[in-house]
């Protein structure tokens, strides 16, 4: 599913960079914004995908890391909300976001709240997770395919924005 989604759109934006960053810098040619907490693992994607154009990878400086760019303690977590954020502060909007970093709650809520209608919102590891469910409150999933869920960005008076910001607020520090 991942592979047939993203080939065809000229923005692609992922939370938590890696083998997905690099596929999509060799094989699809679109602009890529990408933000990860792992400084160390960032450099090996940048490495990897030298001389690609339109790659954009924000290192999130959210202290020490653990394993998978997991925070060791909240000792910054006034710098959470720049993870959540950093993708729908750049001069482009998507048109496919992987969720597969961090705070991923949080991180599809924010990308339901400032996605343009019929953006598509892919969520890894989701099926496995039923923690990660909770967001079918306010979009249900569209296509599942092993571990992946597919959303799709409804007309935003179909959305309820409030409540999607008040969860936001609540899982704002949810790191998984």
């Amino acid at each position: 599913m991942f592979k047939r989604t993203v080939r065809k759109d000229l923005v692609y934006a992922e939370y938590g960079c890696g083998a997905s960053t690099i596929w999509v810098a060799r094989h699809v040619g679109c602009r890529i914004l990408s933000v990860d907490t792992a400084k160390p693992w960032v450099e090996i994607v940048r490495k990897e995908c030298t001389g690609v154009d339109g790659l954009s990878i924000h290192h999130c400086d959210l202290g020490p890391v653990g394993k998978w760019g997991r925070p060791v303690s909240y000792e910054k977590a006034s710098a959470f909300p720049e993870y959540t954020d950093w993708i729908w502060n750049q001069d482009v909007q998507p048109d496919v976001v992987l969720v597969d970093g961090r705070f991923r709650v949080c991180c599809f809520l924010t990308s339901l709240l400032r996605a343009r209608e019929g953006t598509r919102i892919l969520f890894d590891d989701y099926t496995d997770r039923p923690h990660y469910q909770v967001v079918e409150q306010y979009l249900p999933r569209s296509e599942t395919d092993g571990r992946q869920a597919l959303f799709v960005v409804p007309a935003r008076e179909t959305l309820d924005l409030d409540g999607i910001r008040q969860a936001i607020e609540r899982f704002r520090y949810v790191m998984d």
